[in-house]
């Protein structure tokens, strides 16, 4: 029995989300020393979604200080001379509720809330911080301090994310283009959903061993867990169940 890891498995450790259950799931590994592998899509996939999330970051920051910049036209002033005040932080506000907008209508991804969310917070207390005994302060001094920290996370998060990797048998494997093909006709066409469960397909039929494909993916892979299993031999579940799939 072999446990193979998906993309959001990973992801929910990495930025610790659905904690009880990659708690559980870890001690069940544990306890009962299954092999955990990542194939090289998802490893890869990881790596991807990783750049999406800092350049959706990045892309909020510019937004930012394009909302600024007709700010301070208002103002009359130059942006690199615009004072902040106290009371600014309600222009912080309305930025965010405009995004939170904007991505919702957009119907993008929940993790992009999320992350939108930690941003708000990361801002608004380096805010406070720069404001505490002031009566202003000039926006490129927040701003600074701003890019300065999304940088170190950034920088982090990859780091953290590779670190991670560590813990977990890495394999390069080239899913069997029929296995694929039967993947792909399951209505796993999310990108890199076919290849990574083929992959587990491929891997459990050459070492003629059951895998269990552990997914918080509930919409695109554990929903279709009794097709994936009858049509490629691969049991799908949710962290919290996987060790029960294993007799």
């Amino acid at each position: 029995m072999r446990f193979f890891l998906d993309t959001s498995v990973l992801l929910a450790r990495l930025f610790e989300e659905f904690k009880n259950r990659i708690q559980k799931f870890q001690k069940d590994v544990k306890e009962y020393s299954i092999r955990c592998l990542v194939s090289s899509s998802v490893a890869e996939e990881g790596e991807n979604k990783l750049d999406e999330i800092i350049n959706f970051v990045g892309g909020v920051l510019r937004e930012l200080i394009i909302a600024f910049k007709a700010k301070s036209v208002t103002a009359q002033v130059p942006i690199d001379r615009l004072e902040l005040k106290r009371n600014d932080a309600l222009f912080f506000e309305q930025f965010f509720m405009d995004r939170f907008r904007q991505i919702t209508e957009a119907g993008r991804r929940d993790g992009l809330i999320r992350r939108l969310r930690e941003v708000e917070v990361t801002i608004i207390q380096l805010f406070e911080e720069k404001m505490l005994g002031r009566e202003s302060m000039l926006l490129g001094e927040l701003m600074r301090e701003i890019t300065t920290e999304v940088i170190r996370v950034s920088h982090d998060l990859k780091s953290r994310y590779r670190q991670m990797l560590s813990d977990y048998e890495y394999i390069e494997i080239t899913p069997d283009p029929i296995l694929l093909e039967k993947a792909k006709k399951l209505g796993l066409a999310s990108p890199g959903d076919a290849d990574h469960i083929a992959s587990a397909a491929t891997y459990a039929r050459q070492e003629g061993i059951r895998v269990v494909f552990v997914s918080l993916d509930y919409k695109d892979i554990v929903g279709r867990s009794r097709k994936i299993r009858r049509e490629l031999n691969v049991h799908c579940s949710d962290p919290l169940y996987a060790v029960y799939h294993c007799t």
